[in-house]
């Protein structure tokens, strides 16, 4: 990956962060995670619940929570103007590295993340497609 081009960047976190959403529902601690793959996981949950899953599966069951996460928030006000850094990482440019000079593309990497994750470009929440997708059409507001 050139760590020159921020294209790209928040399309691979969006299925680490469908990932991530699993360990938490899961209990499993963050650095246990970094042992436990995704075929793992499916199989510690077969054994727990005795309902055969699979990786697929377990995605899918991630990107609903990750959506019904974010429906919960957006209730509370939660939306692409609330989604920021600190401004320290959007002002000051970084002094070294790859990508000396540069400060963090926030506005495109929403963009990106959203798309990846089927969400509204304009308010950052699910789009009516990706709910229906989810299975999550009662959610809809």
């Amino acid at each position: 990956m050139d760590l020159t081009d921020s294209r790209g960047f928040a399309s691979a976190p969006s299925n680490q962060r469908v990932a991530g959403t699993l360990s938490v529902s899961l209990q499993v601690s963050a650095f246990a995670g970094l042992y436990f793959d995704l075929d793992l996981m499916a199989e510690l949950l077969g054994a727990i619940t005795g309902h055969p899953f699979n990786v697929p599966e377990l995605m899918r069951i991630g990107e609903r929570i990750l959506n019904l996460e974010r429906l919960l928030n957006s209730r509370e006000g939660v939306n692409r103007s609330t989604d920021r850094l600190p401004k320290r990482l959007l002002a000051e440019p970084l002094p070294d590295g790859p990508r000396k000079g540069s400060t963090v593309p926030l506005e495109r990497l929403k963009d990106d993340f959203y798309e990846t994750a089927g969400w509204d470009q304009a308010t950052g929440l699910p789009t009516p497609e990706t709910l229906r997708r989810l299975g999550l059409d009662e959610e809809m507001m």
